[in-house]
C-alpha cells in the first residue's frame, strides 16, 4: 500500500499589464490559489493494484482580478469542483515480487 498527499500554493502574481492604475483598466492579476490532492494505491496481487485519486479536495476557486495588487476588481472566477478517480492497474508479464 502507498499513500500520497500534496498541497500546492500559488500566491498572487501578475498576468498582464494594464495602465497600472487601481481601476478596472489596471493590471490583470492571478488571485492566490491553493489545492489539495491525494492518492492511495493498494496492491491486490503481484500484478494488480487498485488506485484512488482525489484532486482539488478543498474545492479551490481559481480566478483573475484587475486593478492593483491592493485594490482589485473581480474579472473572472473558475470553479472546477472535486474529482475522484478509481482505477485498476494491471502489469503485463510481471514476475511475482518484481513489481
Amino acid at each position: 500500500m502507498s499513500a500520497r498527499a500534496a498541497w500546492q500554493y500559488q500566491g498572487q502574481s501578475i498576468d498582464s499589464y494594464g495602465d497600472g492604475s487601481p481601476t478596472p483598466d489596471g493590471d490583470n492579476w492571478f488571485l492566490p490559489h491553493s489545492q489539495l490532492d491525494a492518492s492511495l494505491t493498494v496492491d491486490v496481487r503481484d500484478n494488480i493494484a487498485v488506485q484512488v485519486l482525489g484532486l482539488d479536495l478543498n474545492n479551490a476557486v481559481f480566478g483573475f482580478a484587475t486593478g492593483s495588487s491592493r485594490t482589485q476588481f473581480s474579472a473572472q472566477r473558475e470553479y472546477y469542483g472535486r474529482s475522484l478517480i478509481v482505477s485498476l492497474k494491471y502489469a503485463f508479464g510481471a514476475l511475482p515480487g518484481t513489481r
